[in-house]
């Protein structure tokens, strides 16, 4: 195109910008620590009742590993299913909803919390309020906290990695394969504990994860794990 019109002046590769490209893949942990997720959390369930509603959204999005999204439009009336399943649709990627089969009695507990908070539109920030006002709003209070990548290493998002990276470990009796030093350090520790079989634990806690966050396969491997390759 620029040929076309006798532009010159465009480089051909972006390696002439000194860009890299840009890697998915999870190198170190973006999980919030959860000494930092406490703190914050005490301080919030402590405080007003503005504070309360975020105190509750934090902790759907640690316990059941919800995105922001889900976490606000998180309604029980609809959640909580008669039968004791999670139903996840509100809010979710690509409009992909999620029932999660086997709840624990914290995760259900969770979700019971959101109750006095949910108003005239089903969700759980305050009436009179836009969503994106009430987004930006929380980023601000948990900042101030301190929870963000410049105090503690990572963002409200990573309540989700925090979540992730916990149920592997439940899953597996692994850490995560980006909390070791090198994919194979991590390979060496699971053959320790699994033998050979250690692959197909580590595949059946993958398709696990995968269906609980609403992702595929790759992006909870790369994004919120890290890899075994390499």
């Amino acid at each position: 195109m620029c040929r076309a019109y006798g532009n010159e002046r465009i480089h051909e590769n972006n390696s002439e910008f000194e860009v890299g490209k840009r890697c998915y893949i999870a190198t170190q942990s973006k999980a919030v620590p959860e000494i930092v997720y406490h703190a914050v959390l005490d301080q919030l369930l402590s405080g007003s009742e503005r504070f309360q509603r975020i105190g509750r959204q934090l902790t759907v999005m640690r316990k059941l590993g919800l995105r922001h999204e889900e976490a606000r439009k998180l309604n029980p009336a609809t959640a909580l299913l008669p039968d004791g399943r999670i139903y996840i649709s509100a809010g979710t990627k690509g409009g992909r909803d999620r029932i999660l089969n086997q709840p624990s009695q914290e995760q259900i507990d969770a979700v019971k919390a959101l109750a006095p908070f949910i108003g005239k539109n089903d969700n759980s920030w305050p009436d009179g309020i836009s969503e994106a006002s009430w987004e930006k709003y929380v980023y601000k209070i948990v900042g101030r906290m301190g929870l963000c990548i410049k105090t503690c290493g990572a963002s409200l998002h990573g309540l989700r990695h925090a979540y992730a990276q916990a149920r592997y470990e439940d899953l597996t009796n692994l850490s995560a394969p980006c909390l070791y030093s090198s994919p194979l350090d991590y390979r060496e520790a699971a053959y320790q504990k699994h033998g050979e079989t250690w692959r197909n634990r580590h595949d059946q806690a993958i398709n696990i994860l995968a269906h609980e966050l609403g992702h595929n396969r790759g992006e909870i491997t790369a994004t919120y794990l890290g890899t075994i390759h390499g």
